[in-house]
């Protein structure tokens, strides 16, 4: 594997970002698809190979960013919620 065009795993999750955000207007059209992801990098002008080690998975690992987003914004506003004086059924 070439090294000098892949990025550290910790710089992965910025590279996947930037490619869902360019991804997002056509996955109505072209779902979660490798010509999907391929639009993308070609969009943002990132380095194939570094979008590959970013996202092995391509379209597959675009819809799960997209997912891990959303867990992590759920994440913060139940942070931010407070459930005092709420039933316990009604908490769920």
């Amino acid at each position: 594997m070439d090294t000098q065009n892949s990025c550290p795993p910790n710089e992965h999750q910025k590279v996947r970002r930037v490619l869902l955000a360019a991804a997002l207007p056509r996955i109505p059209f072209e779902g979660w698809s490798d010509a999907c992801f391929n639009r993308a990098v070609s969009v943002t002008g990132i380095d194939p190979m570094t979008a590959r080690s970013a996202c092995p998975d391509r379209g597959k690992g675009l819809a799960v960013e997209f997912h891990r987003q959303g867990d992590d914004m759920m994440i913060e506003r139940l942070a931010e919620t407070s459930f005092e004086g709420i039933r316990f059924r009604d908490r769920i």
